[in-house]
């Protein structure tokens, strides 16, 4: 997930910089619910970057606010992302948008406030990426690896929370291991550039 669309007042290395952060936070959204070893040691919540996934963001100068839903739109100060600690940025979040940890995404799905978002393709797009991860899981536990490479060039096109989330509900880590996938050429790209921007 990244910006749809930011001021054009906002110099390109605070663009960058405000994206970088944005991305860590989403992607720390996709982690476990109980995983305390990242970021604002908060914990993920998959749910809550589903919802978020329907929404268009859009990156302002303000020194007023810090995040506005407004609609299908969610604006973000690019002051504020750059002065918070992950853990305010969390909890302003769950302040912002409320959204249970273990809230199943079918709930999500139904609900207008998400589902008739402008960017409610995002989840078609996820679902895809886990077709892909819960193929290739089933095809793992046959003792068949001749998909790892396919699937993980696949990935390679979809965004890091995306495959974030669909390898760690479908892969998940026992089979990470158990077939070294994290050691695999493409496979292992992934899982590091995710490693690398969630800490």
């Amino acid at each position: 997930m990244n910006f749809d669309r930011v001021d054009k007042a906002i110099s390109k290395p605070k663009q960058v910089a405000a994206r970088k952060r944005f991305r860590q936070i989403m992607l720390e959204l996709g982690t476990r619910e109980n995983n305390e070893h990242v970021g604002s040691g908060i914990g993920g919540n998959p749910s809550q970057l589903f919802a978020l996934m329907s929404f268009s963001h859009e990156l302002v100068s303000s020194t007023i606010t810090t995040i506005d839903i407004n609609g299908g739109t969610i604006r973000w100060s690019k002051e504020w992302l750059e002065n918070s600690s992950s853990k305010a940025i969390r909890h302003e979040l769950d302040a912002k948008l409320p959204i249970p940890k273990y809230t199943p995404l079918e709930l999500i799905r139904q609900d207008p406030q998400f589902n008739r978002g402008p960017n409610v393709e995002n989840w078609a797009i996820y679902l895809f990426a886990c077709n892909l991860c819960e193929s290739l899981a089933a095809q793992l536990d046959r003792g068949d690896e001749t998909n790892v490479k396919a699937t993980a060039l696949a990935l390679s096109g979809f965004p890091s929370d995306v495959c974030l989330m669909s390898i760690r509900k479908y892969i998940q880590i026992e089979r990470l291991v158990r077939h070294n996938l994290d050691e695999h050429p493409d496979f292992g790209k992934i899982l590091t550039n995710i490693n690398r921007a969630v800490d």
